[in-house]
């Protein structure tokens, strides 16, 4: 199964590393936001977590299918509404030239973590 190339388009989008940084770009797997090195537990913030909610394969009578169909849950973290929002602009101007957004979950606050998140999700048509 092929993956989304949401990591990719969002590490070339210039607006988007300008908020989550270049080294490393913080943009993970959902669950895999890695522990801060620094006394500051939230040295890794902003960031973009994204994980695969559904798919399917165009199945074909003739032949293997040469396209999936993925739709990807994108969350954006930061420490405050404001910039939760921002990133979530600047994601979804890297995103819309490759997938479409097809949901937007809204936005809410961890208040174990103290961050604020904006979701929404894209579709992906995605080649073999």
């Amino acid at each position: 199964m092929s993956i989304a190339p949401v990591f990719t388009l969002l590490a070339a989008a210039s607006a988007v590393t300008a908020i989550v940084g270049t080294n490393p770009v913080r943009v993970y797997p959902a669950g895999n936001i890695p522990q801060s090195t620094t006394t500051d537990p939230n040295s890794n913030l902003p960031c973009v977590t994204w994980q695969t909610i559904a798919g399917a394969t165009e199945n074909m009578l003739s032949d293997r299918p040469v396209v999936d169909n993925q739709r990807i849950q994108v969350d954006c973290w930061a420490l405050t509404f404001g910039a939760a929002n921002a990133l979530a602009d600047a994601v979804q101007a890297a995103l819309e030239l490759n997938g479409y957004c097809v949901a937007i979950n809204g936005h809410d606050f961890d208040i174990d973590t103290k961050r604020y998140r904006v979701s929404f999700d894209w579709s992906f048509w995605i080649q073999h």
